[in-house]
């Protein structure tokens, strides 16, 4: 996590001026991610280089309607590990 963070800070401070845009994608893992999305968007956040939204998938085995705007970002952070998501995502 610590490379993934450095790598984003790096990016950040060569390539924007303005804050980049994250999407921090969770809702279903195999670790306590309501635990750990909060932590890794203040951490981002708390540089200033990067503001950060969340996409909470639905549990469950139905994400049709998990449809996250993915073009709207230019970083995509996954704290997922569950179940696929619809072909529509992809």
């Amino acid at each position: 996590m610590r490379s993934l963070l450095l790598t984003l800070l790096a990016f950040a401070t060569t390539a924007y001026a303005a804050p980049i845009k994250v999407l921090l994608v969770d809702g279903q893992n195999n670790h306590d991610w309501k635990a750990t999305s909060p932590v890794l968007k203040q951490i981002l956040e708390e540089t200033k280089l990067f503001t950060v939204d969340v996409a909470t998938a639905p549990g469950g085995s139905d994400l049709t309607s998990f449809m996250p705007d993915f073009a709207s970002y230019q970083v995509v952070v996954s704290n997922y590990n569950g179940a696929p998501w619809s072909p529509e995502v992809h």
